[in-house]
């Protein structure tokens, strides 16, 4: 039995009927038994989707609606269809097995957009046999209508996830790119198309430096091609945090942007608060980690402080970073972080060496980073050499007076490594800052939307997105080094040569006492 609900509308036509199963028929359930979804069960939606084309006299909103329908009817029911006819004003669809009398002919309602069923000959003598995991008339948009809803409420819905929800829900399989392209379907419908989105940053700009005054933030775009270059933000109630809540150290770094489409970097400048907590001065989205980019940072960065205080910058040596802080902040200080410096050592030198005497020296190292004062230092450097004359040479050379409390001519406060900022996502980050402005009854003001334009047509964009160039083969898993860093270098267990394992190794065996 069906109930049938209707619900008057002022367009076309005078009533719109629908269908909601309230016992599906016992035939409907043996056609599906042959196959029985993923756990052996009727899915609840097939079961919901049996009984949704069933009469004629059935009127749709649209036609998109009701080749979605009929689709999910299809699926439920295990058959696929053909064309006859499907313009604007008619469908006319049969069984895609010849013999089997299955047809259905819907029209447009008095010059739409509802379509009403016509005639249907709802009979299947083909025996309803697409049983398998997978069905034809699947596609992204149908992929799309089916998970909309979980996308609003769980935008970090996963494709995979997807994929299992689809399989226990409708008994069927989709591929991976399928669910992959659904999803992005319904994004473009739920936030716009990416394109366009670059569009709206000049109007963001506008509205956030009229709702915070005093902040600076700097949008460019390439004259010649339209294209989105870089965009730089600091809010005015940063810069305040920053001069009243933190100490004068600033730790510099950029991350990756994990975007399939769009791809860049975001450089950001953070401090630490009273409670040891990060807090976000200034941050930028660029096209890349270069000289360039990081002079532009600092450039801006450096009209938007409120002081010439001193500062001691803290960054772990990236692309452009070492030229580019003395030339924009000549009187400050700039160290480097000691993580990085202890990876490189490892790496470089103490990676040859048995492991009790590669602890050694890594020991010793760190008494060199955190000595206070010179005689502390001295003796480090004394016991290294007395080690190993190879390992106090590297400390040498590697600029030791950027990462030594000793030799650093600022002020660290304790600080030696980026470690907090590497790990830390930019949500947090402008979280912490927000939450400390608060704290000053400085705020960031929200920035109202009441006038915010409709985003533009793809091909009314003014700025449009950058040019990314996918390279060829597999991602990257393993993130990209810092200057000064390298692979890590395989050392033979039987020889203590570099390069290969105890596996593969074809020298004589290592003899440190001639016998």
């Amino acid at each position: 039995m069906y109930i049938t609900c209707k619900s008057t509308s002022n367009t076309h036509v005078g009533s719109l009927e629908t269908t909601e199963p309230l016992q599906l028929p016992g035939s409907c359930l043996e056609l599906y038994d042959q196959g029985q979804g993923a756990e052996g069960v009727v899915p609840v939606l097939t079961q919901y989707s049996v009984g949704r084309i069933h009469s004629v006299g059935q009127v749709f909103i649209s036609k998109e609606l009701l080749l979605m329908e009929l689709t999910n009817y299809a699926i439920a029911r295990g058959f696929n269809w053909k064309y006859l006819k499907n313009d604007s004003v008619r469908l006319i669809v049969r069984c895609n097995v010849t013999v089997c009398p299955w047809r259905l002919h819907a029209s447009v309602v008095r010059g739409g957009p509802q379509f009403a069923i016509k005639s249907i000959n709802n009979k299947h003598t083909c025996g309803c046999d697409i049983m398998s995991d997978e069905h034809p008339r699947t596609s992204k948009k149908w992929v799309a209508n089916a998970v909309k809803g979980k996308l609003v409420d769980k935008p970090t819905y996963r494709a995979s996830e997807m994929m299992s929800d689809i399989r226990r829900e409708y008994g069927i399989c989709i591929p991976y790119h399928q669910a992959w392209w659904g999803k992005e379907v319904v994004v473009s419908s739920l936030y716009g198309d990416f394109r366009t989105s670059y569009h709206m940053l000049n109007w963001y700009n506008e509205r956030a430096l009229q709702t915070n005054l005093g902040s600076i933030l700097s949008l460019e775009v390439d004259p010649e091609t339209q294209r989105f270059k870089r965009f730089f933000i600091c809010f005015e109630a940063s810069a305040y945090g920053f001069e009243v809540g933190c100490r004068p150290m600033l730790f510099l770094d950029g991350t990756h942007i994990k975007q399939h489409r769009v791809q860049g970097v975001i450089l950001a400048a953070s401090a630490l608060n009273g409670n040891n907590e990060l807090f976000t001065v200034a941050y930028s989205i660029a096209d890349s980690e270069t000289y360039d980019n990081w002079v532009w940072f600092l450039q801006n960065l450096k009209k938007a402080l409120l002081s010439d205080r001193r500062i001691a910058f803290l960054s772990d040596r990236g692309r452009g970073l070492k030229e580019a802080i003395p030339d924009i902040f000549p009187n400050d200080h700039h160290g480097y972080c000691f993580q990085h410096i202890m990876q490189n050592f490892n790496d470089q030198c103490a990676g040859k060496y048995a492991a009790p005497f590669k602890k050694l020296l890594r020991k010793i190292l760190q008494r060199i980073a955190y000595a206070v004062t010179e005689e502390e230092y001295e003796d480090a450097m004394m016991a290294m050499e007395l080690n190993s004359a190879d390992a106090k040479e590297w400390v040498l050379r590697n600029d030791v007076e950027h990462w030594s409390h000793a030799r650093f001519p600022g002020q660290r406060f304790g600080s030696l490594n980026t470690q907090a900022i590497c790990s830390i996502t930019f949500c947090h980050l402008w979280a912490y800052s927000y939450r400390d402005n608060l704290l000053h009854n400085v705020n960031i003001q929200p920035i109202p939307t009441f006038d915010m334009p409709d985003p533009p047509q793809p091909s009314e964009v003014l700025i449009k997105p950058p040019t990314t160039k996918r390279l060829s083969g597999r991602p990257r898993k393993r993130r990209i080094h810092s200057r000064g860093e390298v692979d890590h270098a395989y050392i033979c267990s039987r020889c203590k040569q570099i390069g290969h394992n105890r596996r593969t190794c074809s020298n004589p065996p290592h003899n440190p006492d001639g016998f």
